[in-house]
């Protein structure tokens, strides 16, 4: 009896913990790791300092003209042109599809593209080293036997160079009071457009306007009237 009565308490107890582990298996589910890989899009890289627009692209030059002309040959011939194109440093005639010339600062003297003029000039004042070939410079002011050339240079503000009557062609200098100094020495016989350069009002970038300005002054008064 009593090993029977052992038996049927084993027996529930065993039945107790099979139910037990039933519910807690019930209660608290299995967790089933999930693999799936979900790739991170990668932050925006900031900007490297590259100059906009197209890369390694040049800015075109202040020289460049594209119209109806004419040109000058070293031997002094002028000859015309229905379209010259002209990018600083070198000059193509495009007379017609079919034929094209080509010049270098070499082989022309002189370039008239519309109502602007280029010279070829050698021996520029102020430059420690001679470049290959001679220079292309705008005419910007001829008037009075006064003469502002202008020489641009890639991505950079013009240089500018002065020819008077009886004085040496003078490079003007880049800087604001070396310029101004310079200034009012040539046009000190002008009064009231030094003033202008004195007060600042005119300045090195208003080179063209000066000169402009001033060879107006150098010519003869109809009136009579100083």
């Amino acid at each position: 009896m009593r090993l029977y009565t052992s038996c049927w308490i084993l027996g529930a107890l065993a039945a107790t913990l099979l139910d037990s582990h039933a519910v807690l298996g019930q209660a608290m589910p299995m967790t089933i790791p999930n693999y799936n890989y979900t790739p991170r899009v990668p932050m925006p890289m900031p900007p490297m300092g590259m100059p906009y627009g197209t890369y390694g692209a040049q800015s075109q030059s202040l020289a460049s003209r594209d119209g109806a002309g004419s040109y000058q040959l070293p031997d002094g011939s002028w000859h015309k042109a229905s379209r010259l194109v002209f990018d600083g440093v070198r000059l193509i005639v495009k007379d017609s599809a079919a034929s094209k010339q080509r010049f270098t600062s070499e082989t022309v003297q002189q370039i008239v593209v519309k109502q602007d003029a280029f010279l070829v000039v050698r021996d520029l004042p102020g430059r420690q080293v001679l470049p290959a070939r001679p220079d292309f410079l705008h005419s910007c002011v001829n008037s009075q036997g006064v003469r502002l050339l202008a020489l641009y240079a890639p991505g950079g503000r013009p240089t500018y160079f002065l020819s008077r009557p009886h004085t040496s062609m003078q490079l003007l200098p880049a800087g604001k009071a070396a310029f101004k100094t310079a200034m009012l020495a040539i046009i000190k016989d002008a009064p009231a457009l030094s003033a202008k350069v004195v007060s600042d009002q005119l300045g090195r970038n208003e080179a063209v306007q000066i000169m402009q300005e001033y060879v107006a002054s150098l010519r003869p008064n109809p009136s009579g009237k100083q």
